[in-house]
């Protein structure tokens, strides 16, 4: 069984800010720039989707304290819809972050072969490595697991100060845009591309949920922590973008998949970009040690409660789930090998999404028979902010339908398949 009254509301903070910001960031102003080309609606897209998240948080925080159990996303809906819903909710959320691990390893190994000049045949190999190391650095107990952790994010969080204060502390006359400033435009739909950009920029958030059933008081630390880590990931995102406006102007963020490199460069000269890479290397090994551990837990709930085989629920003398860590570990290295992992992410993203509908639901599904005393968190503004985010959820699940209905068609025939693996854990009951 995991440990209880080991984790509290910094160590939090700080998976979740770990897991939230790896290369979104440093990519999704350049999609956003696409669909929206004026500079006042660019930064206010930026603005209204971290109010969203904000307000998001709630609700998983009523979840989370009304069900203190490590697993995220699953842990809520099992109890609120019911054991199928359950059970493919987790299914294809460890999938999702499992294929997030694959391919955050991927692209900072790729960083670290490109500064050391290595063979790009090396990628591979050091991908897996870092896994393998980052797992075997996971399977420490509560205190090494924390110290992990919170080192990684002090580290992620000195690299962004870094990045904030280069751009951001440069002189005026140091910046000369090779496009002007245009007043330019935003139609409907840009804004709504732009809106369901930065929504996915913020993915991760949510992970301090996932280790509910750790904390040493939940009805306490569990808000405390996801409003946290939310607050801290809008201060990074807002003043990278604040920054980044600084040295380009919008029309150049839209014409480089990697502005941010382009800003460094000019700032610093031609050799900008390669503290970048520095930096960036740094933020993304942060990252994919958080989603190390977010893995294990969804695989741990799933088969505590008799949904996967009974080793990935086993703990050592320690209380550290070492069979989900490894099977997690294990899958992230198939799919680097197959080359299967970006494929995988693109057609479950549409999940993502319907996760953040499916808490808005389990809410409304829970009120309607809690009893009023009862000692949980409640969402502030409730019914009303809870609809405003089921709303915005509901029609982000609906566009990704008509925008991207392929890989949608195929994350609903991925969900599909587990479900012989639901009825076989039954059976097996």
């Amino acid at each position: 069984m995991l440990p209880r009254n080991v984790f509290g509301t910094l160590f939090l903070i700080c998976v979740a800010f770990s897991g939230a910001i790896a290369m979104g960031i440093f990519r999704m102003p350049h999609e956003v720039a696409k669909a929206v080309s004026d500079p006042r609606l660019f930064f206010a897209v930026w603005v209204a989707g971290s109010v969203y998240t904000l307000i998001s948080a709630a609700p998983m925080a009523e979840l989370a304290t009304r069900f203190p159990k490590s697993g995220g996303y699953y842990v809520f809906v099992r109890r609120a819809l019911g054991e199928f819903i359950g059970f493919t909710v987790g299914y294809l959320d460890w999938t999702t972050v499992v294929a997030a691990t694959a391919l955050i390893s991927m692209v900072v190994s790729d960083q670290l072969v490109k500064l050391f000049s290595a063979s790009p045949d090396a990628t591979t190999p050091v991908s897996i490595g870092l896994i393998v190391l980052l797992t075997a650095l996971n399977l420490g107990n509560a205190r090494a697991t924390q110290t992990l952790h919170i080192g990684a994010s002090v580290l992620k969080g000195i690299a962004f100060l870094l990045i904030v204060g280069g751009l951001g502390l440069t002189s005026a006359e140091a910046i000369h845009p090779t496009l002007p400033a245009t007043a330019g435009s935003a139609t409907f739909g840009g804004l709504f591309l732009a809106f369901q950009a930065v929504i996915a920029t913020y993915g991760g958030w949510e992970l301090s949920a996932y280790y509910a059933g750790e904390t040493s008081s939940s009805r306490k630390v569990i808000p405390r922590a996801l409003y946290g880590s939310v607050i801290v990931i809008m201060t990074v995102y807002l003043s990278m973008t604040a920054v980044l406006m600084r040295v380009l102007t919008v029309d150049e963020i839209a014409s480089t998949p990697m502005p941010f490199t382009l800003a460094m460069e000019r700032t610093l000269g031609s050799g900008g970009a390669l503290p970048l890479s520095i930096l960036m290397a740094i933020i993304m090994i942060s990252a994919l040690a958080s989603c190390i551990l977010g893995a294990s837990r969804v695989l741990y709930a799933l088969a505590s409660d008799k949904l996967a085989l009974a080793s990935f629920a086993r703990t050592d003398q320690r209380g550290v789930p070492t069979c989900a860590l490894l099977v997690g570990a294990a899958f992230a290295i198939l799919l680097i090998v197959s080359g299967t992992f970006g494929r995988i992410l693109s057609v479950l993203a549409l999940f993502r999404v319907l996760n953040y509908l499916l808490c808005v639901v389990s809410v409304f599904a829970l009120r309607r028979n809690a009893p009023p005393n009862e000692d949980v968190y409640r969402t502030p503004g409730h019914p009303w902010t809870t609809l405003i985010i089921g709303i915005v959820s509901g029609i982000f699940v609906v566009s990704s339908f008509v925008v991207d209905t392929h890989n949608s068609v195929l994350g609903i025939c991925i969900a599909i398949i587990g479900t012989p693996v639901y009825f076989l854990a039954k059976r097996r009951q």
